[in-house]
């Protein structure tokens, strides 16, 4: 019972983390058209659009991988699953999530430490609207945090056999 409320949690943190990932996206398009405005209808010069669609754009990317995680939406080569027996699929499951938390985790943890080094070290853009850099690292470091969650949560929907790994059909074609 408190797996799958694990689980639910984290699934519901994915999805919300993809929304904000959606919003940042759009909010970056805007952004976009309201600098070419400013800079080629009115030739006035523009000082944090550049940066904010740099960083927007960044922060959907990491804030969207839990999500895209989630769907199964990441680029898979599925031909050798489709073709393998469930105990082989299990155990590729098991190895392709291993590695992949693996991967999210000592991410995550670089992410953290880049985001402390700047929060503590006061670093900022060096452009004239001096962002703080803590604030664009600290989308790495939670959308890498989520997305170790979400590779856990698969984990776990594999073991406890409430997910086939892959998202493919139980059996293979062998």
């Amino acid at each position: 019972m408190f797996l799958r409320k694990f689980v639910s949690l984290i699934r519901a943190l994915s999805k919300a983390s993809g929304l904000a990932s959606a919003f940042l996206l759009a909010a970056s398009v805007v952004v976009v058209c309201q600098l070419v405005v400013v800079r080629y209808v009115f030739g006035e010069s523009t000082i944090w659009q550049t940066d904010f669609v740099t960083y927007g754009l960044a922060a959907s990317v990491f804030l969207g991988a839990p999500y895209v995680a989630q769907i199964k939406g990441h680029v898979n080569v599925d031909l050798l699953t489709m073709y393998v027996s469930p105990r082989f699929k299990r155990l590729l499951g098991y190895i392709t999530i291993a590695f992949a938390l693996l991967f999210s985790l000592l991410f995550m943890y670089t992410g953290w430490e880049l985001w402390h080094e700047a929060w503590s070290g006061g670093w900022t853009t060096e452009s004239i609207w001096e962002l703080p850099l803590w604030i664009p690292y600290l989308s790495m470091s939670v959308g890498m945090t989520l997305l170790s969650l979400e590779y856990l949560a698969d984990a776990i929907c594999v073991v406890t056999n409430d997910e086939v790994p892959f998202g493919t059909e139980p059996g293979g074609h062998s």
